[in-house]
């Protein structure tokens, strides 16, 4: 995990509020690290798909790094 700052997007930041995510689910995510699905190509910089739990539910995380800052732009439970 990047030791710079997390940077949340709008959208992001939404959609945890609207599932009650927390920061600290999301870096709990972030620090396990299982990378589903990588798009190396994504812009403005390559990002990946990552799988954590909260409690017994799955947590994804989309995350893109950026010279040691990871700016999550969408995060979301399954539940739904």
């Amino acid at each position: 995990m990047p030791t710079g700052p997390l940077i949340f997007q709008v959208h992001a930041i939404k959609r945890m509020f609207q599932r009650r995510i927390s920061k600290n689910d999301v870096r709990h995510v972030l620090k396990t690290d299982e990378t589903i699905e990588g798009y190396p190509h994504d812009t403005p910089y390559p990002s990946r798909l990552m799988l954590g739990w909260r409690q017994a539910h799955p947590l994804h995380v989309v995350a893109a790094d950026n010279a040691g800052h990871r700016r999550n732009d969408c995060d979301y439970d399954l539940r739904g």
